[in-house]
């Protein structure tokens, strides 16, 4: 079985329109102070924030021998400690993602995200903050790191 560029942007449009596209993420309010330094002060130390990366238009892969490339628009929703229903910030990005897959038994492709960039489109903050579009721009940098991902087909 040949798995072509065409079938998996078929994949990935579907998989968006049926929103499955979400990636969610637990991390420390520490790692939130990097973004905007006065969060604590707004909503105390937390362990489990949740970060949830979802996608705002179908990505689009371009396959190359090697790394290959998922464009995509999204949203990265900070959820609010106290009550998750409730963003704590919003941050929509244009996202190129750098991707090495791996075709397994039971035609099972893994892909794994070695480069992650994103660049600011818009964002809202629902707590007072003097953090600007250029800063968050800098610092989205940091939430680069690789992230393991998997699909069936």
């Amino acid at each position: 079985m040949i798995v072509s560029e065409q079938m998996l942007n078929s994949v990935l449009f579907a998989a968006h329109h049926s929103k499955k596209l979400e990636i969610t993420h637990k991390f420390s309010s520490t790692i939130m102070k990097t973004f905007f330094p006065n969060f604590e002060e707004v909503y105390g130390h937390h362990y489990n924030l949740k970060l949830v990366l979802k996608s705002e238009t179908a990505p689009v892969i371009s396959i190359k021998e090697g790394i290959s490339t998922v464009n995509f628009k999204g949203r990265l929703n900070f959820l609010n400690p106290y009550n998750e229903k409730y963003e704590a910030v919003e941050v929509a990005v244009n996202a190129t993602a750098s991707v090495e897959f791996e075709l397994l038994d039971n035609f099972k492709i893994v892909g794994r995200i070695v480069d992650l960039e994103m660049k600011v489109v818009d964002y809202k903050i629902y707590f007072e903050s003097k953090v600007t579009k250029e800063q968050l721009d800098v610092k989205m940098v940091a939430l680069g790191k690789p992230i393991a991902t998997t699909a069936n087909t």
